[in-house]
C-alpha cells in the first residue's frame, strides 16, 4: 500500500541498504535490478534538482557494492549509467 524504502534519503545521510536475494531461486532477481535502476534515477535526480548549488553532487557520497552482480539479472542501460553517475558523488562496484 505504501513506500518503506525511501531510496532519496540515500544521498543525505550515512545509510546501509542490504539487498539480499535468494541464491537458489532466480525468479524474483529482477526485483533487485529493478531496484537499482530506480536506485540511480531518483539519486541522479536529486543530485541535478536538488543539489545545483555544489555542482550537482549529492553531499554524501554513495557507494553500491553490487556482490553476485550476474545473477540479480541485467540493469537496465547499465553501461550508460556507470558512466553518468561519478560525477554526481555515487560509485558502483562490481563484484562477479
Amino acid at each position: 500500500m505504501y513506500d518503506e524504502m525511501d531510496l532519496r534519503s540515500l544521498g543525505d545521510k550515512k545509510t546501509a541498504l542490504f539487498i539480499i536475494i535468494d541464491d537458489k531461486v532466480s525468479s524474483f532477481n529482477f526485483l533487485a535490478s529493478i531496484m537499482y535502476a530506480q536506485l540511480f534515477k531518483e539519486l541522479c535526480d536529486k543530485a541535478d534538482n536538488f543539489y545545483r548549488d555544489k555542482g550537482n553532487r549529492l553531499p554524501v557520497h554513495v557507494r553500491c557494492l553490487i556482490d553476485e552482480f550476474s545473477n540479480i539479472g541485467q540493469i537496465p542501460d547499465f553501461k550508460k549509467i556507470i558512466s553518468i553517475i561519478r560525477s554526481r558523488e555515487i560509485s558502483v562496484g562490481v563484484i562477479v
